[in-house]
């Protein structure tokens, strides 16, 4: 459903924000997202879900079709020591002949 690039888009959005690069994470969002989230709500958001005592994220990884999991969206697996969360990615849009994300969100379905 998804292809390489959208998938190494994803995985590249989500190590943005795991290294507190949210300026360039946001950056990958579409226009129309942008104008429905700021940059610091996208890092406030994201810090609720993995605060300052989480530890290091590890693994971080995408849950996809050779794993027999059938989603409509990418899963990106954040691992933690006590816990996982994850990112959920399910539309793309082609702006400027870049993909962006459309739609994303925080937190396991």
């Amino acid at each position: 459903m998804f292809n390489s690039v959208q998938k190494s888009l994803a995985l590249q959005f989500t190590h943005h924000l795991v290294n507190g690069n949210y300026d360039d994470a946001y950056e990958m969002l579409s226009h129309k997202l942008q104008t429905e989230i700021s940059i610091e709500n996208l890092q406030t958001d994201f810090d609720r879900m993995i605060d300052a005592e989480w530890g290091k994220v590890d693994p971080i990884e995408i849950l996809d079709d050779e794993n027999d999991y059938d989603y409509d969206f990418i899963y990106i697996v954040l691992g933690g020591e006590i816990y996982s969360e994850a990112i959920c990615i399910d539309s793309f849009v082609v702006e400027a002949g870049d993909y962006k994300i459309d739609s994303f969100e925080f937190g396991r379905p």
